[in-house]
């Protein structure tokens, strides 16, 4: 088992008490860089079904991904400053067996703002991993990235894919 620190600012009110602390990607640091690899494993918050597992290759270190991922599951990964780079491509990494499905990138909330749509195709173990591709939409700001994965809506209980890493491109 992996375990995790995670750390983030906090403020003290004038009587002592501490305000609530937002847990994100961040952390201690500023809004991060959308071109920057993100492991999949480090969404701050997630619903539905989607867990993080570690896989521990026999000669490698050990990788945490994003697994169990249904229909209608989502992730978040706070927050991205969008005013660095003039982001035009969303890439990711998945492995192993996956379903047909899709991967829609919203802004601050599943339902926020559509900025792409990753189509995956179905992939059977006969190939290691597979990188997708898909445009995105100009963006300007700071804003949580969600993604919300979709799959066959008569097929609720099923995983529909492992996801390892994305980034965004110029």
């Amino acid at each position: 088992m992996m375990r995790k620190a995670c750390l983030e600012p906090i403020t003290f009110n004038p009587d002592g008490t501490i305000q609530e602390v937002e847990m994100t990607t961040q952390g201690i640091g500023g809004p991060m860089s959308p071109l920057l690899r993100m492991d999949a494993a480090r969404a701050c918050l997630m619903g539905g079904h989607v867990t993080v597992v570690a896989r521990y290759p026999k000669y490698d270190i050990p990788v945490e991904y994003l697994a169990e991922i249904r229909d209608g599951d989502y992730a978040y990964w706070k927050y991205y400053d969008f005013d660095q780079a003039e982001v035009k491509r969303f890439i990711c990494k998945t492995w192993d067996n996956n379903r047909a499905a899709k991967i829609e990138l919203r802004l601050d909330s599943p339902e926020g703002e559509l900025i792409g749509v990753c189509e995956l195709e179905p992939m059977q173990g006969e190939t290691a991993y597979v990188l997708h591709e898909a445009s995105v939409k100009s963006v300007k700001g700071k804003h949580a990235l969600v993604m919300v994965f979709r799959g066959d809506p008569l097929a609720k209980e099923e995983d529909i894919m492992n996801l390892e890493w994305f980034t965004f491109t110029e």
